[in-house]
C-alpha cells in the first residue's frame, strides 16, 4: 500500500477512471492534482502492521459492514466501503466525514471544491489532509493518511469514518469475509485457505474496483462489488460502454451492453419519482430466480433496473447471503451460500 509506484498509478486511476464532476475553474484542477499528490507523499510515513490467521469479529447493522477500532485512541466504529479507493479531494486511505456546522479541525493541508448538484444547486466540499493512527484486531496503522471532508448545507453525517481496499485488505492479502458468523480472517500473501464447499466465481479487477460477474437469464454482467449499496442487485435499464480490467495481469477493454427488454417479465413494477413536476429517474423492480453465479443457479432476488445508471451493482442484501474468500494477491474471487432469503 504504502510503495510510492502503486500509489502513483492510483492517482492517475482516479483522474481517468472516476471523472470529477461538475468542477469548476475554482479551484482548477491542477490543485486537486497537486492535493492528491501531497496526500501519496505524506505516505511515505505510514506505518503498517497486520494480523493474520486470527477470525475476528465485525459488526453487520442497516445491512452495512462496521469494523471495531480505536481512531487516535478513541474508540470507535469504521463503516468498511470496499468500493473506495483513490488519493483524491473526497477520499484518503481513511475518510472522516464531520459536519458543516462543526469547526473545521487543523490538516496539513486543505482544499475546497464547487460542485453542481442534480437539483442544479452548487456545493462547497472543503477538504483536508491529516494523520490518523488506526488499531483493531486486523491492523495497526501508525499515521494512516485521510482526507476530512465537510459538504455546505449537508443535513445529516451517516459515517463519519470511511475506509476502503486501498487500506484492508492489503494488495497482497486475501480475506475471508464471512456473514454466517460475522466473521473476518485476513490472510497473508501465502494464501493457504480452505475452499471446501465454496465454488469459484469469475472476477476482475477494474479501476472502478472488484466486479463479479453474475449471469441474468444466461447473460452474463460484471457487477461492481460495492458494500455501500444496501439493495440486491442494480442494472442500468441501458448502457453501452467500454468496460476496462486488468485480467491474467494485462489491461483488457471491451464493450459493455445491458439492455432491461432482455430480461423484461410480466410481473415487473415500473415506478417514476419526481420532484415538483420533473421526472427524476424510472425504476423497475423486478422478482427473479435466474441469477447464476459460479455454479450456483436459480438463485432468488430483487433486480432494480434504473434509468439513471450506468452499471450493475452487486449490493448487501445480495453480498450478506454468502461467504467470501476474496484473494487480492492471486485476483481470485470463492463463494459459498449460507441461507435462502426472499426480497
Amino acid at each position: 500500500m504504502k510503495k510510492i509506484l502503486l500509489l502513483s498509478i492510483i492517482v492517475v486511476f482516479f483522474y481517468s477512471c472516476q471523472t470529477i464532476k461538475g468542477i469548476i475553474q475554482t479551484p482548477s484542477a491542477i490543485k486537486q492534482i497537486d492535493f492528491a499528490l501531497k496526500g501519496v507523499r505524506m505516505i511515505k510515513k505510514t506505518e503498517e502492521t497486520y494480523y493474520y490467521g486470527k477470525k475476528s469479529p465485525f459488526v453487520f447493522k442497516d445491512n452495512a459492514i462496521f469494523i471495531p477500532c480505536k481512531i487516535n485512541d478513541t474508540a470507535n466504529l469504521i463503516y468498511y466501503d470496499i468500493e473506495m479507493s483513490g488519493m483524491s479531494i473526497k477520499h484518503g486511505l481513511l475518510r472522516e466525514e464531520i459536519s458543516s456546522s462543526v469547526e473545521f479541525p487543523k490538516c496539513i493541508k486543505t482544499i475546497k471544491v464547487k460542485e453542481k448538484s442534480n437539483s442544479n444547486h452548487y456545493i462547497v466540499y472543503k477538504s483536508g489532509l491529516k494523520y490518523y493512527d488506526v488499531v483493531s484486531d486486523f491492523f495497526d496503522l501508525k499515521k494512516l493518511v485521510g482526507v476530512v471532508t465537510s459538504v455546505s448545507n449537508d443535513t445529516f453525517i451517516p459515517n463519519r469514518f470511511v475506509i476502503g481496499q486501498d487500506v484492508f485488505p492489503n494488495s497482497q492479502d486475501a480475506m475471508l469475509l464471512n456473514f454466517s458468523d460475522t466473521t473476518i480472517t485476513l490472510l497473508d500473501s501465502i494464501n493457504i485457505y480452505d475452499t471446501t464447499d465454496f465454488t469459484f466465481v469469475k472476477s476482475l479487477y477494474t479501476c472502478r474496483g472488484l466486479e463479479i460477474c453474475l449471469t441474468i437469464d444466461s447473460i452474463e454482467y460484471s457487477f461492481l462489488f460495492n458494500t455501500a449499496s444496501k439493495e440486491f442487485l442494480s442494472m442500468p435499464q441501458y448502457a453501452e460502454h467500454q468496460k476496462c480490467a486488468f485480467v491474467n495481469g494485462k489491461f483488457k477493454c471491451d464493450n459493455f451492453y445491458v439492455q432491461y427488454e432482455k430480461h423484461k417479465k410480466e410481473n415487473d413494477v415500473f415506478i417514476t419519482s419526481y420532484k415538483e413536476q420533473n421526472v427524476i429517474d424510472t425504476l423497475i423492480t423486478q422478482q427473479t430466480n435466474a441469477i447464476t453465479i459460479g455454479n450456483l443457479d436459480s438463485i432468488s432476488g430483487e433486480i432494480h433496473y434504473i434509468k439513471n445508471s450506468t452499471r450493475p451493482v452487486i449490493g448487501m442484501q445480495f453480498i450478506s447471503q454468502f461467504d467470501w474468500i476474496i484473494d487480492m494477491y492471486k485476483q481470485k474471487i470463492y463463494v459459498k451460500k449460507i441461507k435462502e432469503k426472499e426480497f
